[in-house]
């Protein structure tokens, strides 16, 4: 059942990691501090798309 999703994991970690390693230490706005913003934080806690696709195709 998770041997596919390890295989493309493993495929895409490169890439993965540099998508992880591009986004830190930079300042971000999330529209509030006690209050966030979701469409805010759900974009920043989520920074890699290869990530976000193999994911989504689990």
């Amino acid at each position: 059942m998770f041997a596919p999703f390890a295989e493309r994991l493993g495929a895409d970690e490169e890439k993965i990691v540099g998508e992880l390693n591009g986004v830190q230490g930079n300042p971000i706005e999330l529209g509030g501090y006690y209050f966030v913003d979701k469409a805010k934080a759900d974009s920043v806690m989520r920074p890699s798309p290869a990530f976000n696709d193999a994911l989504s195709s689990f």
